[in-house]
């Protein structure tokens, strides 16, 4: 039978909980633990979307240099290390489970997209009685595309256009460059990734002082 999968992150989590959850009825908890999975905690925090940040809000926590949170970057070493966002960890999702991250803080897990493997981590550390997990909107791509790189339409809105303005100052902080109005053009191909200035593997913020930017 053809399964076809949901396209959005809200029906990915909400899909995975159910499939997760009936699953556990058949031969037991899949995550062969004794944590107890309530389903339907999961589903209300899927569908009032309280299971995501946005690529915006994540910056400026990144520029308020918010302590609060851990964010966990989910792809491979090599990706990870030709870049990631700011104060990332890299955590595989095969090595979450034994991670040791906080629970008393925010956890943010990003890929290259909103895909499977981001809704995957989430529900296993949910599983773990961890309350405060978040999945990046649209990952790492919506990041570059948002935060790095933004574009402004030519039919734009006051609204937007102030969004924008704002925007050009942000992405000047992580090392991005604005593309202007109507760019069709991938910004990462436009104006190459920002090279990061601190060592591979990330860590939080410091405590005082101004956080280092990811280009020049």
């Amino acid at each position: 039978m053809a399964i076809n999968l949901p396209k959005t992150i809200n029906s990915k989590l909400a899909a995975l909980a159910v499939v997760l959850g009936v699953i556990a009825l058949f031969v037991g908890n899949p995550m062969k633990n004794n944590a107890k999975v309530n389903l339907y905690e999961i589903s209300q925090k899927i569908e009032e979307s309280k299971s995501k940040v946005s690529p915006e809000t994540l910056a400026e926590w990144i520029i308020a240099q918010k302590a609060d949170f851990a964010l966990v970057d989910l792809r491979d070493e090599k990706q990870f290390n030709e870049y990631h966002i700011t104060q990332a960890e890299n955590i595989q999702l095969q090595k979450l489970i034994k991670s040791n991250l906080p629970k008393t803080q925010k956890i943010i897990l990003y890929s290259d997209n909103d895909g499977f493997v981001s809704a995957q981590a989430w529900f296993l550390l949910i599983s773990k009685n961890y309350n405060n997990v978040y999945v990046l909107d649209g990952g790492l791509d919506k990041w570059k595309k948002n935060v790095l790189f933004p574009s402004l339409s030519a039919t734009a809105n006051s609204e937007e256009k102030a969004k924008f303005e704002k925007m050009k100052e942000v992405c000047k902080f992580f090392g991005g460059m604005a593309l202007g109005v109507d760019s069709t053009n991938s910004g990462a191909s436009v104006a190459g990734m920002p090279k990061l200035t601190a060592p591979a593997g990330g860590g939080a913020a410091p405590k005082s002082g101004k956080p280092k930017k990811e280009g020049c």
